[in-house]
């Protein structure tokens, strides 16, 4: 993905609640995000859904699923 196209995708998942971003002040540059509680709980609910899982996705693994979601404008 372009630069451009990853900060329009956080932008949205932020708006919509579902991530925090946070730039660390040791350096600028770089955006920290986590998930908010409701991108937590809809990361349990989308995890939970999963049939066959086996194990659980990590947090980055989350991050981008929800944001597939919020692109085809499932969540």
């Amino acid at each position: 993905m372009k630069n451009s196209a990853v900060t329009k995708l956080i932008g949205e998942l932020e708006a919509k609640g579902l991530v925090i971003r946070d730039k660390p002040k040791s350096d600028r540059r770089f955006n920290a995000l986590s998930l908010s509680l409701e991108g937590e709980a809809l990361w349990v609910e989308l995890r939970d859904r999963r049939s066959g899982a086996t194990e659980l996705l990590d947090p980055v693994a989350a991050v981008d699923h929800i944001a597939d979601l919020v692109r085809r404008g499932l969540a």
